[in-house]
C-alpha cells in the first residue's frame, strides 16, 4: 500500500481542533476530516483529482491518499462553521496520485461512500470544443467555438500545465452575444469571492473570447467549461512576441 499524508496529520492527532471567533457571538468553526458523501470528483489528468469539499473557505487539505492496486481513499481536512452564521461557498482541494486512478474506485475514508468521478476532456482541439488561434501573446485573445453546439454557460476557467498536473491560473465569464461584457478573476479572486456561474445557457456556434491577462508568463495552458454537464475542455499556447 501506498499512503502519503498531510503535514497536518501530526498537529490533529486523533482529536479535532476547535476554533472560535474572536469577536464576541461569531460563528463557531470546528478543524477535523469532513465526509465527501454526495460530492463529485474530477479526474483532471490520469493522477491530479480535484474534490468538492462541503466547507467555505476553510482551507482544506488532502491529509491522506492510500493506493492499493483494487482501490484509492481519501482523507480530507478542513474547517467547517458548526454554529453561527457561515458563508454559502462550496471548496475545492486537489489530491495528486502516485498511479493513475484508472478503473480504481475513489473512496472517501471518513465516510466509506465511493466518491463519483468524472473526466475532463483535455484534447488540444476535439470535435467539440477549439480554441482559436491556438497560440497566444500575454494580453491577447484567443476564441473558444463549440462545433456540435454543445449547451453551455458563460463560464470558463484556465490552467496552467505543470510537472503535478494542471494549476487553475484565472476564470471567465464571457458572452458570444455581448463580447465587450467580459469579467476576469484570478484563481485568488474567485476563491475568495466564491463566484457563482449564472447568466443564460448558449448553444450557437458563436465564439467566446477568452482574454488572456498581460502578466501571464508562457507556458502550456487549457480552457475548460466551468458550467455545462459535461466538461470540455481545450488546450492553447501563451507565448512572449517575438
Amino acid at each position: 500500500m501506498k499512503v502519503r499524508r498531510g503535514t497536518t496529520a501530526a498537529l490533529l492527532g486523533a482529536a479535532l481542533l476547535l476554533t472560535a471567533c474572536a469577536a464576541m457571538g461569531g460563528p463557531r468553526t470546528e478543524r477535523g476530516p469532513v465526509s465527501l458523501a454526495g460530492w463529485e470528483a474530477v479526474l483532471t489528468d490520469a493522477t491530479s483529482i480535484d474534490l468538492s469539499v462541503p466547507s467555505c473557505n476553510g482551507d482544506p487539505v488532502v491529509d491522506e491518499l492510500a493506493e492499493t492496486d483494487e482501490e484509492v481513499r481519501v482523507k480530507v481536512v478542513t474547517t467547517v462553521v458548526v454554529s453561527g452564521a457561515s458563508d454559502d461557498c462550496l471548496d475545492e482541494v486537489r489530491g495528486n496520485l502516485q498511479d493513475p486512478l484508472g478503473e480504481r474506485p475513489l473512496i472517501d475514508a471518513e465516510s466509506g461512500e465511493t466518491i463519483p468521478v468524472t473526466q475532463r476532456e483535455t484534447p488540444a482541439r476535439s470535435d467539440r470544443m477549439r480554441t482559436e488561434p491556438s497560440v497566444a501573446p500575454p494580453g491577447g485573445t484567443i476564441d473558444v467555438t463549440f462545433p456540435k453546439r454543445d449547451t453551455r454557460g458563460p463560464g470558463f476557467v484556465i490552467d496552467q500545465q505543470s510537472p503535478d498536473g494542471w494549476d487553475f491560473e484565472w476564470a471567465v465569464s464571457s458572452d458570444p452575444d455581448a463580447p465587450d461584457m467580459v469579467n476576469i478573476w484570478t484563481a485568488e479572486e474567485f476563491e475568495d469571492q466564491g463566484v457563482e456561474w449564472g447568466g443564460p445557457a448558449f448553444d450557437s456556434d458563436q465564439p467566446h473570447i477568452i482574454h488572456i491577462p498581460d502578466d501571464t508568463e508562457a507556458g502550456h495552458f487549457r480552457v475548460c467549461t466551468a458550467a455545462s454537464a459535461v466538461t470540455l475542455c481545450a488546450e492553447f499556447q501563451v507565448v512572449e512576441p517575438a
